[in-house]
């Protein structure tokens, strides 16, 4: 039911409109209008470099070469290029340019270090090596003959599209000004795909298998769409890392998910035609049509700051998420959800910066041991949940030192409230009430793919209530222990008032609702209903909503029979011999 979200928002939204509220209501919706005092001071350029950082802990010895007859290593290749990835599949660094007999002594990370190498001539590649500390360690790279890809990229007006990122393989390049690029990739078959900002991307197979003398040309037509490069003044870098944003229509609360692009600390976001509203980390503001670029001020916003510790040790893999508790009407053009996420350092300590005025609540997960043991627990992080913390503008909380494992936990499994078996994919809800002047702490999970359970970890002592998201008011109130794992707990999707009011239960098979029982004298039975039929509706006072939600109907058919307790709903069901019928419901 989880596609219902957003139609039963907008249908709160009305409500409210309906109720008086909506001339208020739409003055909150309207974000601010954009400072124009806010810019953005030139990024450096990535540059070229004839040496690597010696220095550095752990130094490759790398040496390029062309791939020979047999075991013998070809001659060196002075042209290429080498990049490196500081870990397993990091973001490359500067790029570094090989002597003549193609070497180049380079600073590496530590344990895990990704070296791409691409030359004229030649198919990229991309090798790991694992250096330690002391000796450099030699990094012998081959490459092998590869195949020139070449193009152009225009948009439907025909016009050039510059500064496209073109994707062939292991290869990557940028349009030029004319829209024209062009790349050595492997003598195979694979995909070529371009993005370019303020366009719809796009991707083709090519095959560089055979004789290509001429190389293999691909040209792309992207097709315009309204994009904007959204940047946060008062972070660092003015990067928006690690909070969900949206770019909306100026008076709705809901939109498209921006994304990071291969840009450091570059967001984009697609956006609707005309005047937009960005919405992020509680701040929101109104974009001209014809803008390019968009800022969301955290220049005074307060910032919780502490230390993760696993079994007393520092956490260096932890990652910690920040969530504010929505306080009023006035939340909305804020987004949904203002949450803020930071990873530890080191010694386990991290920052959440660019929060705004509020109750932040605060949740650590990690594992114990290295980024690549096997998790602990079953495969499963630990994690941790604290009370909410008030945070006001420009002050800084220190919630000191986050020790994992610990706390109590939750475990159970959820149920469809319509069939009784076990529901997967379901949203699990466990919330503590406040004790004093505090706010509600507030802990989600997912029921499992296979058999339905969820465990929620790392919770404050106290009174819990646990339910399933669309059912709260059906939620089992459990006292949580530190330290202390409650099991057994049942959960229900609904609490199915219309079967039992009427007299029948329901079953799955291949994804559809058929009725499994009806019992002898009950409405269900008087009304005529059998066991085996499919229920492919239900009307509401008459009228078939089912169907005029198109995909959504089945969802929404299980969400009335669920969730509805009062009059005026009829069943459609469909027989053995393919008729439909409607079966009326009594309360």
């Amino acid at each position: 039911m989880k596609r219902l979200r957003v139609p039963l928002a907008l249908l709160a939204l009305v409500v409210l409109l309906c109720a008086g509220l909506g001339a208020a209501l739409l003055d909150v919706l309207r974000p601010d209008a954009a400072d124009p005092t806010i810019t953005r001071a030139p990024r450096a350029e990535r540059r070229v470099r004839t040496t690597g950082d010696a220095d550095a802990a752990c130094v490759l010895d790398v040496e390029v070469r062309a791939a020979g007859e047999g075991d013998e290593p070809g001659a060196p290749v002075p042209e290429a290029v080498v990049r490196l990835g500081w870990g397993e599949w990091g973001q490359p660094t500067d790029s570094l340019g090989v002597d003549a007999e193609g070497r180049v002594r380079a600073a590496a990370a530590c344990g895990a270090a990704r070296v791409f190498v691409e030359a004229p001539g030649f198919a990229p590649t991309a090798p790991l090596f694992k250096p330690s500390p002391g000796v450099p360690m030699p990094a012998p790279i081959v490459l092998f003959p590869g195949v020139r890809v070449y193009g152009t990229v225009v948009s439907t007006a025909a016009e050039p599209v510059p500064g496209g990122a073109v994707s062939v393989g292991g290869a990557d390049t940028t349009t030029a000004a004319d829209g024209t690029w062009s790349v050595w990739a492997g003598a195979e078959k694979g995909y070529v795909g371009v993005r370019a900002f303020g366009f719809d991307g796009d991707y083709v197979v090519y095959d560089g298998r055979g004789d290509h003398p001429d190389g293999l040309r691909v040209d792309f037509t992207l097709t315009p769409r309204h994009e904007l490069r959204v940047w946060c003044a008062g972070l660092p870098d003015d990067a928006c890392t690690g909070m969900p944003m949206q770019c909306t229509h100026p008076l709705s609360p809901v939109g498209d998910r921006c994304h990071a692009t291969d840009v450091p600390g570059e967001t984009v976001c697609t956006c609707p035609d005309g005047e937009v509203a960005v919405r992020g980390g509680g701040r929101a503001v109104l974009v001209d049509a014809d803008a390019q670029e968009a800022w969301l001020d955290f220049r005074d916003t307060g910032r919780i700051v502490g230390r993760v510790l696993v079994d007393g040790q520092p956490a260096a893999h932890c990652e910690v998420d920040g969530a504010r508790i929505p306080a009023a009407l006035e939340d909305l053009p804020r987004g949904l959800f203002v949450t803020r996420s930071a990873a530890c350092d080191a010694d386990g300590r991290f920052v959440l910066e660019g929060l705004v005025h509020g109750d932040w609540q605060v949740v650590a997960q990690t594992r114990r041991g290295d980024a690549e043991d096997t998790p602990a627990d079953g495969g499963r992080f630990l994690e941790r949940s604290l009370v909410p913390r008030r945070v006001r503008l420009r002050e800084e909380v220190d919630v000191g030192d986050i020790l994992l494992p610990g706390g109590g936990g939750l475990e159970g499994v959820v149920v469809d409230g319509l069939t009784g078996a076990p529901a997967s994919e379901e949203p699990v809800a466990a919330w503590r009430e406040g004790v004093g002047g505090e706010r509600v702490t507030i802990a989600l999970d997912e029921s499992g793919y296979d058999d339905g359970s969820f465990r929620i970890q790392g919770l404050p002592p106290g009174r819990w209530t646990v339910a399933h998201v669309l059912a709260p008011h059906d939620g089992i109130v459990v006292t949580v222990t530190e330290g202390v794992v409650t099991r057994g707990i049942r959960i229900t999707t609904s609490d199915a008032t219309a079967l039992d009011e009427n007299g029948f239960a329901l079953t799955t098979e291949d994804g559809a609702l058929v009725v499994q029982d009806v019992t002898p004298g009950s409405p269900a039975a008087d009304a005529g209903l059998e066991p085996g039929e499919e229920v492919v509706g239900v009307l509401l006072g008459g009228f078939d909503l089912s169907s005029a939600m198109g995909e959504d109907g089945a969802e929404f058919a299980r969400a009335v029979l669920g969730h509805w307790d009062g009059p005026g709903v009829t069943l459609v069901v469909r027989g053995a011999d393919g008729g439909e019928e409607e079966v009326p419901l009594e309360w």
